[in-house]
């Protein structure tokens, strides 16, 4: 079985609310990361793509995600 990531694995409780925090993955074509919101682009060249660059296939990463609060903490240097 595969190793979880080494980044997710202290992190047990949300850091909004406090609750216990459920692990998994995230998949994805690509998540993409912005200082800014855009208006959906045909085209995002140039910028930084988190998962999945220049795939067409999904791809999967560690995630945490916290149901309460409906956040998701993942970990981009773990895709695969």
């Amino acid at each position: 079985m595969e190793a979880y990531s080494k980044a997710l694995s202290p992190i047990r409780s949300c850091p909004v609310c406090g609750a216990t925090l459920e692990r998994g993955f995230i998949y994805a074509r690509s998540i993409r990361w912005d200082t800014g919101r855009h208006a959906i682009r045909a085209t995002w060249i140039g910028e930084p793509c988190l998962l999945a660059p220049f795939s067409l296939r999904d791809r999967s990463t560690h995630a945490l995600k916290c149901s309460r609060c409906r956040i998701a903490i993942f970990d981009y240097g773990a895709s695969g």
